[in-house]
């Protein structure tokens, strides 16, 4: 790990563990005014804050726009929220705990929200057409039911989405999600041409075996629904 990575996070680290032995100190003092923990704030925190966004930020979106995943933080967030919930479902936690773990995740989920709407939805409505974002949509709804453990196999129909895949890699991947597949279920292959030539594969290696059927055909995305019999 470079100099600037180390420095960044023992930086880091020691803010965190002011913030925390300040809150502390003002937990245990009860009424007493927090001066302390505002000054530290002030002259520390925000400062850190802005150094961060003015000479660290600019060469992370130069960085990420060549060689990241913008969504990456949300997705650490997401899995975050999961670990809050996992420990607020556990048996023994008491009223108070409980009680304490909601606060701390309706503040992440309050900051998270508003990062999504203010920030990826726009992009989303800005640059997709209707018909993109009403596949988005169904895509997100088709999820959103598998996750919640639907009892309908319709709604249990997995989204294949190898649009920002290298093309060598797609029918491999095609083929092996149509043998995980259960007799009797389907999945959903969204596609950026028309994949007759995949068809064809199957009725030369899966014949008998599958059923395709058109759901969209282009003109800039094409989704079917591949069934195995």
């Amino acid at each position: 790990m470079g100099k600037l990575m180390n420095t960044l996070q023992e930086h880091h680290k020691e803010l965190l563990a002011r913030v925390e032995c300040l809150t502390k100190e003002l937990e245990e003092r009860g009424g007493k005014s927090p001066e302390g923990l505002v000054d530290f704030f002030k002259k520390e925190l925000i400062p850190h804050i802005e150094a961060e966004e003015k000479s660290v930020y600019p060469e992370v979106d130069r960085l990420i726009t060549k060689y990241g995943k913008p969504t990456a933080t949300m997705t650490l967030e997401h899995q975050f929220v999961k670990q809050i919930i996992s420990g607020i479902t556990e048996s023994g936690s008491s009223k108070d705990e409980v009680l304490k773990k909601a606060q701390d995740l309706l503040l992440i989920l309050n900051l998270h929200t508003q990062k999504e709407e203010e920030v990826y939805f726009p992009l989303l409505r800005s640059y997709l057409s209707e018909k993109e974002q009403e596949g988005l949509l169904h895509q997100m709804h088709k999820s959103f039911e598998v996750s919640k453990g639907c009892s309908d196999p319709k709604c249990q129909e997995q989204i294949l989405d190898v649009r920002n895949m290298p093309p060598p890699q797609r029918h491999p991947l095609i083929f092996k999600t149509f043998d995980e597949t259960p007799e009797g279920r389907a999945f959903i292959l969204v596609n950026d041409h028309d994949p007759k030539p995949l068809y064809y594969s199957f009725l030369h290696e899966r014949e008998g075996m599958f059923e395709w059927e058109y759901l969209e055909k282009g003109p800039e995305d094409w989704r079917v629904k591949i069934s195995r019999k």
